[in-house]
Order: structure tokens, then C-alpha cells, then sequence
């Protein structure tokens, strides 16, 4: 179900230069559709985790689910960026009513042993959802149309959807206190580290289709393919990130996400200096495998630490903090690498990310453990 969503932010990525000639528009007007999405997903879905708590999150999936099939047919057909645009706000508001829900029934339905678990597994699936996403565009793009990227997305709505509604009735979802305002220590910290690490995932592979198609002259379907390997990276880390909070505990093993990340955007930003793409590759997939480490356990760590009758705007918060974080992200990645060059912006991602490991290791310190 999280693969379609997911896939929507990274979907346009490779299909700008065709969309470019399609409707005689700026590189900045199409990056901006791209942006909108992520944001009016990330905006809505607060108010779509809360109401999860109040009708039941299988409903509230329900109808983000028609959302996103209406915005899809839209997309596919639409004649200008206006047109565009709208379309991506449907699809926006739709994936705010997937992406808590399905956090939102994780948690109810699994143990607490099998949490950790399921959303590494969760985490992967986004993963491979964003490498899916350019992946199919530069095919149809390549050998097609863009259009037919956005109907294909649908079975992954319509499909999952059809199997999650024969599990229970969506009252037996429905929290049993009201939902109360979202507040436990460590939240808000938590939830800004999600923001950049996805926001670091996604803009920095906004930026290298940038680098990679219009420096180094790569065609679509090799510049969508390079995030594979990156997606299996992360799919390792999720899986390395579990065994080592079982050991330690996730807000250590966050730490040692966002350093290693720190550390493979440095490599990054010499690596674009010197034009090397077999670097700029390897560095990627360094940065994967930390970001995978980093991801499902700043998940895991919000869930775990908040009441029941909150996990629903919990799931909100989560969606939230990661789909502005790619807004945002694109944006700035965007803006630095066209000012300043793709390099400062590695090192200025390089910057933020032990910025923000310091802060957890603050975190950490204060609360003698985490």
C-alpha cells in the first residue's frame, strides 16, 4: 500500500527534461510539482493521523486510497502544469490518508516484539517504492509515455487495498480515548531527524538526476536505475539497524545513521567535484545503507513512546516530519546545486547531518541512555 505514495514523490524526477518540451515549461515550474506533492502529503497528514484516531484508521485509508486513484487519473491526463499541479494535490491528499493508516494498523496489529521488525520491513518498502517510481517513469519516458507511470501506480493502491479491507472492520481500529494533543518528551527532536534524514534521501537523489542527466549526459533509464542499489543498501541498513538496537537501543543506533550519512555526503561532494560516477555511485550507496539504519528506528522510537489513544496522530507526525522533509529538501538541494554547484550542496548536506547526530547525542547524554 506505502509503495504508490512513496513512489508519487519521486515519480517526476526523471520525466522533467520530456515534460520540459510536453508543455513549454521551466525547470522550476515542473521541480515545484514535484515539491507540492510531498508538501500538501506532509501538510495533511497530521490532521489525516488524527483522524485515524477518531474513525478508525481502515476508513481513513479508505479514503485517502480514492483521493489518490482520482489525483493518478488526473496526472496521467493532464494538458498543461496547472492541470499537473491539481492532479498532484488530489494525489497529495490521498497519500495523507494511506501513510498514517498504515503505520496506524501496524501498530495495533502487531506485538510489541514484532514492531521493530515490521517497520524495518515498512521502511524497505517506502524504499522500494521510491526506486520504483523513477524507475517505471524513465521506461515509459524512454519508450512510452510519463501518463501510463501514474494508471501502472494505481494497482499498488487498488490491489493492496481490496486485501487490507478483509482483515477486520474499520471500528475495531477506532482508538478508545479521544485523541489528545501529541506531546512526549523527545518527540518533536525525533521528528525533525526524520524530516532531514528523508529529506536528505530524497533531495540528494533529486540532485543526482540533476548531475547525472545534465553533467555527465546519462539517459533516463541508467539515471532511474542508479537508485536500485542505493533502495538495497537501505534495505540492508533496516536490516543491520534492527540487530543493533536489539543490542543497544534505537536512539544509539540513530546516532550512528545520521554520522555515517554525514560521512558518505562528504565523499559525496568529492566525488561530484572530480566528475567521477562510479564515486558518486559508491557514495550513494554508503549514504543508503545509513539512512537505512537511521530510518526504522526513529519510527520505532516515536511509536513506542507515546499512549495508545495517540497513535494515530503519532503516524501523522511521522508522515509529516518525512514528506516536508522532501519537500523541503528538494527545494534546497535544488536551489544550492543551481547557485553554488552539486558539491557545496553535498557538504552542506554533509553539515546538517552531524549537526543533527550532535543533537541526538545531546539527547542521549541528557537522558543517560536514551
Amino acid at each position: 500500500m506505502r509503495i504508490a505514495p512513496a513512489a508519487g514523490v519521486t515519480v517526476l524526477a526523471v520525466a522533467i527534461p520530456q515534460l520540459e518540451t510536453e508543455f513549454s515549461a521551466a525547470t522550476g515550474a515542473l521541480d515545484a510539482t514535484a515539491a507540492i506533492y510531498a508538501l500538501v502529503y506532509a501538510a495533511l497528514s497530521l490532521y489525516a493521523g488524527r483522524l485515524g484516531d477518531r474513525i478508525g484508521a481502515l476508513r481513513t485509508l479508505l479514503y485517502g486510497s480514492a483521493f489518490f486513484v482520482l489525483g493518478s487519473v488526473v496526472v496521467a491526463g493532464s494538458g498543461s502544469v496547472p492541470q499537473l499541479a491539481v492532479g498532484r494535490v488530489l494525489q497529495g491528499i490521498g497519500a495523507a490518508g494511506i501513510a498514517p493508516s498504515v503505520y496506524h494498523l501496524l501498530k495495533v496489529v502487531s506485538s510489541e516484539n514484532a514492531l521493530s521488525l515490521v517497520l524495518a520491513i515498512q521502511a524497505s518498502v517506502i524504499a522500494i517504492g521510491v526506486a520504483v517510481g523513477p524507475l517505471l517513469a524513465a521506461w515509459f519516458v524512454q519508450y512510452s509515455s510519463w501518463r501510463l507511470v501514474f494508471l501502472v501506480l494505481l494497482v499498488f493502491v487498488i490491489v493492496p487495498l481490496i486485501v487490507v479491507g478483509r482483515i477486520k472492520p474499520a471500528e475495531e481500529f477506532k482508538s478508545i480515548l479521544p485523541a489528545q494533543r501529541l506531546f512526549v518528551p523527545g518527540t518533536i527532536r525525533w521528528l525533525f531527524a526524520v524530516a532531514l534524514v528523508q529529506g536528505t534521501f530524497i533531495g540528494g537523489f533529486y540532485a543526482q538526476q540533476s548531475f547525472l542527466q545534465e553533467t555527465l549526459g546519462v539517459s533516463p533509464t541508467v539515471g532511474g536505475s542508479v537508485l536500485i542499489p542505493t533502495v538495497a543498501a537501505f534495505v540492508i541498513g533496516t536490516v543491520v539497524g534492527t540487530k543493533l538496537a536489539a543490542r543497544a537501543n534505537d536512539l544509539r543506533t540513530s546516532i550512528l545513521g545520521f554520522f555515517g550519512t554525514a560521512i558518505a555526503f562528504l565523499l559525496l561532494a568529492l566525488a561530484v567535484a572530480q566528475q567521477a560516477e562510479s564515486a558518486v555511485i559508491a557514495c550513494d550507496l554508503i549514504a543508503g545503507f545509513f539512512i537505512g539504519i537511521a530510518t526504522p528506528r526513529l519510527h520505532h522510537l516515536i511509536l513506542t513512546n507515546v499512549p495508545s489513544a495517540q497513535v494515530g496522530a503519532a503516524s501523522g507526525g511521522i508522515v509529516f516530519a518525512t514528506h516536508s522533509g522532501e519537500g523541503l529538501g528538494i527545494i534546497l538541494f535544488a536551489g544550492i546545486a543551481s547557485i553554488a554547484g552539486d558539491a557545496l550542496s553535498a557538504v552542506a548536506t554533509c553539515a546538517t547531518m552531524l549537526a543533527m547526530g550532535a543533537a541526538l547525542l545531546r539527547s542521549l547524554r541528557l537522558t543517560r541512555g536514551g
